[in-house]
């Protein structure tokens, strides 16, 4: 399906798009992808290969499961620190900007959503299924609550600090207004994503995902 540049696209055909991507990359994913999973996942767990032969040992070689236990060893300490990100300056005047935004970064990476572990699960999938995947996303989220204030209506919605909604919602009879306070805010997201779960253009040209022209995860 071709459309010119620039031509708007209606919503049938972009689902009819959509559902042919990912039955593309839905079916790329379940046979070789599969199969290299199925078989990383029985080297690792020592699990009988089928080729086993009767009156023989049965014992199954470790070094799979090994190996990925002494790289991970050996890569992971590096990101066992607060400074993972480090934003350089480009002049003198941004070195104090620089160094607020790796503060800032690195502790929405590293505090609150635990980026040492999400690492060390994308760097395990990365050695064990050739494919280690991490998502990154802004969440958009409502926060409503409830104040009272013994002050006329008109002050106290006068100081009410920008970016939050504030609707009077009544007076009792002792002169002490309810306020509904809502607040928008954005949270940032970093989650490892288990490789049988994510989809891609089976047809992109290397192994860089901008270019990819569709991805897409499965979720529950």
């Amino acid at each position: 399906m071709s459309h010119e540049l620039g031509a708007r696209i209606s919503k049938d055909d972009l689902v009819r798009v959509i559902y042919s991507e990912l039955e593309r990359a839905v079916d790329y994913a379940n046979t070789s992808l599969k199969e290299t999973r199925r078989m990383a996942w029985n080297y690792y767990l020592n699990r009988p290969r089928g080729d086993e032969v009767a009156g023989r040992s049965r014992v199954q070689d470790t070094s799979v499961r090994d190996a990925v236990h002494h790289l991970l060893a050996t890569i992971m300490p590096a990101y066992a620190t607060d400074s993972v990100v480090q934003f350089e300056p480009m002049g003198p005047d941004d070195l104090d900007q620089a160094e607020a935004e790796s503060h800032a970064v690195n502790n929405l990476f590293t505090e609150s959503n635990q980026g040492y572990f999400e690492l060390y699960n994308a760097v395990s999938d990365a050695l064990l299924f050739r494919n280690g995947v991490i998502k990154v996303w802004i969440e958009d989220t409502e926060e409503v609550n409830h104040r009272r204030f013994a002050a006329p209506v008109a002050a106290v919605l006068a100081q009410a600090p920008d970016g939050e909604d504030w609707q009077h919602m009544d007076t009792d009879e002792d002169g002490v207004a309810t306020f509904k306070v809502t607040r928008q805010q954005q949270k940032l997201n970093v989650e490892a994503i288990e490789p049988a779960y994510f989809y891609v253009d089976p047809n992109a040209k290397d192994q860089q995902l901008q270019d990819s022209c569709f991805m897409a995860e499965l979720t529950h």
